[in-house]
């Protein structure tokens, strides 16, 4: 499960990377403390949907439930699940609220 490299094709330069890389596992770490809104890790990383998944094509289970009254989306870190190397957890993992799909 350390294979927190971004997955965006075009991305090649070694800086580039390492910055991607480090956002990646800046949200892993805030997830691993617990729930976090959109607003939380959009601080991080501005594409934080993109760190996100990547965070699932390494295999962890990052779920997304959006409050229907508020409107805020907050994020969580399931258990580890145990996945074949480079399979996707895809956006289909996200949990409905309300009967809203996100």
């Amino acid at each position: 499960m350390s294979d927190l490299q971004p997955r965006d094709s075009h991305v090649t330069d070694p800086a580039e990377i390492r910055r991607l890389t480090g956002q990646s596992a800046a949200i892993l770490a805030r997830l691993q403390r617990g729930p976090a809104t959109a607003r939380e890790l959009s601080a991080l990383s501005l594409k934080y949907t993109s760190r996100i998944s990547d965070l699932r094509k390494a295999g962890y289970d990052v779920r997304c439930r959006e409050d229907a009254e508020t409107g805020v989306s907050t994020y969580t870190l399931e258990a580890v699940s145990v996945s074949e190397p480079g399979q996707t957890q895809g956006h289909d993992t996200n949990v409905p609220s309300e009967g809203r799909l996100i």
